[in-house]
Formats: C-alpha cells, structure tokens, sequence
C-alpha cells in the first residue's frame, strides 16, 4: 500500500508560507463540498508519484432578478449570410436585440452585443399565392348601425352579408287611389266545385286552397245506444275497468279538436262510485278528452240506476286556446275515441252499466 500524506492548509483570509519539495504529478479535483464555508479548508493527498489536490466548489447566492432584456426589433432582410459580416462589424451595445433575415431562410441572426446569433425557425417562409376565393350572394338587410359578415359555405367559397344604416324614416306619403274589387273566383288559389249552389260556403281544402261545398256547419258524429255494450262486474271482481264504445271520425279538411256531450247510466253496490272517461287514439293510455263522474250508490244493486252525464273535459292543468297542441287532430288525419266504464271508488261490490239511452256526440269544432 502506498504511503499517503495529508496536509490541510487554511483558506482563511490571513496569509502563510509552507514549502515542501517533493518530484511529483499534480491532479486538481474540484469537489462539490457545500460546508466548505464553514471548514475553509482544501485537502491536498500525497500518493507516491502524485498529489491529489481537492479543491472545494463553492456555490455562490442567488443573483438578483434581472432587467427584462430588450424587444426583437426587425431591421431587414439580406441576400446571403456573408452579407450579415459587415453588419455586425458597425453594431453597439444599442442595437441590442436587433435581429436580421436572409432570404430563403426561416431563421433570424440576432445581435447580442457581441455577435449575431443565428436562430431557427425564427420567422415563416412566404407560401404560394393561393386560388382566388368565390363570393357567393348573401343578405342585405338594414340596422342601427352599418357592418355586415363573411361565412364559409364550401371551401374556397365564401357568403357576403351587408348591413346598411338604416336612415331617418321618411314623411307619409299621400294616399293612394282605391283598387278595383277583387273578384274570389279570380283568385289564383280558388277552384269552385262543379255543382256550387247558392248558399254553399267556401271551404279550406287539406293542401291550402279553397273551393266550395255544402254550408253544413260543424261536423256532428254520435254513438247510438245500439253501439253501447253493458258493463256486468260481478261481486269480488278486480276489474275496473270495462270499455263500452268507440267511434272513428273520417279525416276533416281542417284541424280541429272535439267536443263532446253525453251520458251513460250506472248501477252499482253499497259505497261504489263508477265514472266514464273518452280517450283519444288508444284505450286505456290516451289522451283523457271527455269525462262523466258519477254518485256514490249506497243504497246497493236494488237501487235506482242513474246516469252519469259527459262532457268535454282535457287532461292536464294547462288551459285550452287556439294555439295549443294539446287534443287537436291536424286535417286529412283520422281520429278515434274510446268510451270507458270505471271504477273510481269502491271494493269488492257488484257494479253494472246499461247500453239503453247511453249516447256519445262528438263535434269537430275548427282550430288553428
């Protein structure tokens, strides 16, 4: 094993001499030692033929923020790099930042207050002319205020919308003459059927034109006693439900929605209340458009049957106008109705309905 020979000498500030004469390799290794500022101290190794001298990296502070450095300023494009030379040969300090590009290039050489240095990609390439775009006409409609708007409606083919100021109203213009009367035969719109009569009303057809026919007012359908089926529940039945009628109204050439009156007589047990409901287009999950309610029949099957009167009753709270959806058949449609027997209070009691003097009238009264 070699002989190793340590020797600490002090970094302090005071100053010292210390020879030592010895034929030997120097090497100088830089350690990256953080408590040097407290032992202030390098470390020299003596090993045979070398001495090995570890030297402490010190790791200063923290420097301050510096000052922003100064914008890019573009100063012109030169033929080839060789013509950046003369350039940089006249430049200060001032011209900082200053940066120049050579044609062809993407790159931009900046002055650094030393050299310029080259930087890729500094600046885009000129591309080729592209194809001419289309203008296409758009609208042209007025405002408070000028302006307007381009959409693309098709690559390389554009829309032009204009807004023009619209400008002070104007002072009323005189009253113009009366026009003749316009004769409704000679309507573009009017086709008079083939056997018109006096008296006959002119009629709006499916497909918005007009034409005449017979003044029968509102179209009036019903169910006759004949249509009724009788409802027999028997005593301990589950059913509630017993359908005793239903009636297609053909297609109208107008929209409408119905209007209904009627009535159907009931007989039931002790504490038993047997309604009747109308629904529209399925039997037991349509539209509720017609309701009777009927009486609590105490006093058992021997009692008095009654009837139950219907009228026009919509489901749902919302009010009717005519402007809602809500039951209304649009022309050239079919519609069909259901009539219903009921049970809405009551248990095991026997319950019965009788086709004799049940009737339904529908009308079709027109909406929008």
């Amino acid at each position: 094993m070699p002989k190793r020979m340590g020797i600490d000498i002090s970094i302090e500030s005071r100053t010292f001499m210390y020879n030592l004469e010895r034929t030997a390799r120097v090497i100088f290794q830089f350690k990256d030692i953080w408590n040097v500022r407290d032992s202030h101290r390098a470390i020299l190794e003596y090993l045979d033929d070398a001495v090995a001298v570890n030297i402490p990296a010190y790791k200063g502070d923290k420097g301050e923020r510096g000052e922003p450095g100064p914008s890019p300023l573009y100063r012109g494009t030169v033929a080839t790099e060789a013509d950046l030379v003369p350039i940089a040969e006249k430049l200060t300090a001032a011209e900082i930042g200053h940066w120049w590009a050579v044609a062809g290039s993407a790159a931009g050489w900046i002055w650094n207050g030393k050299s310029l240095l080259k930087r890729d990609n500094w600046v885009g390439i000129e591309g080729p002319v592209g194809p001419m775009p289309t203008l296409v006409g758009g609208t042209f409609t007025s405002g408070e205020q000028p302006g307007g708007s381009i959409e693309q409606v098709s690559p390389g083919a554009y829309r032009l919308n204009v807004v023009s100021q619209r400008g002070p109203k104007g002072d009323k213009g005189e009253r113009g003459a009366t026009g003749p009367a316009a004769a409704i035969g000679a309507a573009s719109d009017f086709t008079p059927a083939a056997n018109v009569q006096p008296g006959d009303a002119i009629i709006r057809t499916a497909d918005g034109r007009y034409t005449t026919g017979p003044n029968l007012g509102l179209p009036m359908y019903t169910i006759q006693p004949a249509q009724f089926a009788a409802a027999n529940v028997t005593t301990g039945s589950t059913t509630t439900r017993v359908q005793l009628a239903q009636i297609t109204i053909p297609a109208q050439t107008f929209a409408w929605r119905p209007s209904l009156s009627g009535r159907v007589r009931v007989r039931g047990g002790a504490s038993t209340r047997v309604d009747i409901e109308v629904r529209h287009g399925n039997p037991d999950t349509g539209l509720q458009v017609g309701y009777g309610m009927g009486s609590l029949l105490t006093s058992g099957l021997n009692g008095v049957a009654h009837p139950v009167s219907i009228c026009t009753e919509f489901a749902g709270s919302e009010p009717i106008d005519p402007t809602k959806n809500i039951a209304r058949v649009p022309a050239g449609t079919e519609a069909t109705y259901y009539v219903h027997a009921v049970k809405a209070e009551g248990f095991w009691d026997a319950w019965v309905t009788y086709a004799e003097h049940a009737t339904l009238e529908l009308t079709c009264i027109p909406t929008a």
